[in-house]
């Protein structure tokens, strides 16, 4: 399961910089920016707890 995360991660990293990379709307811009707040607001915390996992994970002797 952890190893699943591990390689999306990268994956949706690499789709917000694609989409990042799009020109908005004028209408949009505003909403948009306030998606990626908020994804990678997410994404870092899913960084956090799965590095927490690993860690918890390793201590009663699952290989991460």
């Amino acid at each position: 399961m952890i190893e699943a995360t591990d390689e999306a991660l990268p994956v949706l990293k690499e789709q917000a910089a694609r989409i990042r990379a799009l020109t908005p709307p004028v209408e949009l811009r505003t909403r948009i920016a306030r998606f990626f707040r908020l994804v990678g607001a997410e994404l870092i915390r899913f960084g956090r707890e799965s590095a927490a996992a690993k860690r918890v994970g390793s201590r009663i002797g699952y290989r991460c």
